[in-house]
């Protein structure tokens, strides 16, 4: 079992590395804003699968190059110039796409087709046996609810792979186990630092995308790069910072640790 991680730790180390590294950081995020508007804008809807594909390796590459640009405010080695970092970051991006893919399917798979299949096979099932409403009604909401902490536990356990790709550099599928393990003993926290994050960026994106929209093409579409450019790498920095967090957590002594928190 590991230690406890604090949340507060996490955040104040989020945005302490967040001001110290943001001329980098923003300039790498609007680079990959532009990238992401060019390739859409050249692909068009003919060729929105090669679009998709281009648009998760930009993604992949960034994220290595800011969880690099993360990790160097705490091994305290020479601070690396861009150029370096992205080099780093690019040999890391093939492995990263693949463990990245393969975590959203699954994830997506429980979270969204999933669900429709189970619930088909209770009903299919129920009214083959002649079960009344109230046995639907009780055996989807399981099924339900079932489904969703499956998926709140996939996000929870696996919320620090991409950290463990680019810095650890395990192979195959192997990030994900490690994921796990490092998380273990911390699941509620980890989860709700993942909410606070998801929620207060979805309002700030929601806001920003609702007074652009308001002015016109043009402040629409600055807007949105603005707000890439801003928030984009914040979500990195987190996730690198937890992981930070948890290794440390991990090399607590067995004598000073807790009793568990959850089952994660």
């Amino acid at each position: 079992m590991n230690g406890t991680v604090k949340i507060s730790s996490v955040l104040r180390r989020t945005f302490g590395v967040y001001a110290e590294r943001a001329p980098m950081l923003l300039v790498a995020a609007l680079i990959l804003a532009i990238a992401v508007l060019l390739d859409n804008a050249l692909f068009g809807r003919a060729a929105a699968v090669g679009a998709g594909l281009l648009n998760l390796v930009l993604l992949a590459l960034f994220a290595a190059f800011v969880v690099l640009a993360t990790d160097e405010m705490w091994d305290g080695t020479t601070r690396c110039n861009a150029s370096v970092l992205a080099r780093s970051a690019w040999s890391a991006t093939g492995r990263l796409l693949l463990v990245g893919v393969i975590a959203g399917l699954a994830i997506g798979f429980v979270g969204s087709l999933g669900p429709g299949l189970l619930i088909a096979i209770v009903l299919g099932g129920a009214f083959a046996t002649g079960a009344g409403l109230v046995t639907l009604f009780v055996g989807g909401l399981t099924i339900s609810i079932v489904l969703v902490a499956a998926e709140f536990y996939l996000l929870t356990a696996w919320s620090v792979f991409i950290p463990v790709v680019v810095l650890e550099r395990p192979g195959g599928l192997r990030a994900l186990g490690r994921s796990r393990e490092l998380v273990r003993g911390n699941g509620w926290r980890v989860l709700a630092l993942i909410l606070m994050f998801t929620l207060s960026l979805s309002l700030a994106t929601s806001i920003v995308e609702g007074v652009s929209r308001s002015l016109g093409d043009v402040p629409r579409l600055a807007g949105e790069m603005l707000m890439v450019t801003v928030l984009a790498p914040i979500p990195v920095i987190a996730t690198t910072a937890l992981y930070h967090e948890l290794r440390q957590a991990e090399r607590i002594p067995a004598a000073t640790r807790g009793p568990a928190s959850d089952p994660v």
